[in-house]
């Protein structure tokens, strides 16, 4: 039975994002926005959407990566889970509701174990995931005008995630005996991705491909609104954005997700009108991508449960 605090959660978000959202157009000119969006180039749109659709691709190619070691399933199962999840992530809070939505779609056809292995290999690829975005903006900041403080926090933190990450894998080993018996699959699993050294690293290298798509969306959108951005600051930032849209107090990051962009690029003296622009602009690209590809995905994964139960 749900307590109070779980009844009034979602109503909670709902509430923060609308409230966050209105809060960002009162920081802008309504006409100069409306303008903007009324100068849009459908080609630079219909590329933002190709580049979706491609870093979904990518992103469940880097999926199957380091799952195929722990279980060996079809790339167009992991790419329909993709597609599913890219919805949840508007659905669910933060923008990480999709992992959670596909620990349940791996888990549920190898019964209790198979949760735990879900979770350690997801967890896992969010990992190397954060990595890459805080690499990308660490190695893109020094060419902007940014202070350098910038580049070195972002540097710092580049470099510490590695280091977390290993000190939690060694502390996992004095685990007491109860609790090793509990997380056995989530520890199998990350025992068994140990063993396979080659696939991890191809998956960093896939991994800094799917985010340098995922910013290039942005950069189409940039392109198709006509705004006045760097393309320097642009892969600078953008990757901050999507961290900052991990915090999980509104639904799928939005509101969060268009302050950050406005805070974020105003540090470059972008327009807060062209920063919301280029957030609604990659959110839609994204959504519609999402939308169809989950239209795709349901039939798809009805059959995999027939084939896998």
């Amino acid at each position: 039975m749900k307590t109070i605090k779980q009844r009034l959660a979602a109503p909670a978000r709902i509430a923060f994002s609308a409230a966050a959202l209105a809060y960002c157009f009162t920081l802008v000119s309504s006409p100069k926005v409306a303008a903007l969006l009324g100068a849009a180039s459908p080609a630079w749109l219909a590329l933002a959407g190709a580049l979706a659709l491609l870093a979904t691709a990518v992103g469940a190619w880097r999926f199957k990566l380091l799952f195929d070691p722990v279980q060996r399933l079809p790339f167009s199962l992991h790419l329909a889970q993709y597609f599913r999840a890219g919805l949840f992530n508007v659905l669910l809070p933060s923008s990480m509701g999709g992992d959670v939505a596909r620990v349940m779609m791996l888990g549920a056809g190898t019964g209790g174990s198979g949760y735990g292995a879900a979770l350690a290999v997801i967890l896992l690829e969010r990992l190397i995931g954060v990595f890459t975005l805080l690499l990308i903006s660490a190695l893109v900041l020094p060419w902007t005008a940014l202070p350098a403080a910038w580049a070195l926090s972002v540097g710092a933190a580049c470099l510490a995630l590695p280091a977390l990450a290993w000190a939690g894998l060694r502390a996992s080993n004095k685990l007491p005996p109860w609790a090793r018996t509990k997380a056995r699959p989530f520890l199998q699993a990350l025992h068994t991705l140990r063993g396979h050294p080659g696939r991890c690293w191809a998956a960093l290298a896939v991994s800094l491909l799917h985010q340098v798509l995922t910013v290039s969306i942005t950069l189409a959108v940039v392109r198709a609104f006509g705004l006045a951005v760097a393309t320097p600051l642009l892969f600078a930032l953008t990757p901050l954005v999507w961290l900052a849209t991990f915090v999980p107090i509104t639904l799928g990051g939005m509101g969060l997700r268009e302050l950050a962009f406005m805070r974020l690029f105003a540090q470059g003296a972008v327009a807060t009108e062209a920063s919301l622009v280029m957030s609604l602009g990659t959110f839609g690209a994204m959504l519609l991508v999402a939308l169809v590809g989950a239209l795709w995905s349901f039939p798809m994964l009805r059959r995999s449960a027939k084939i896998h139960p």
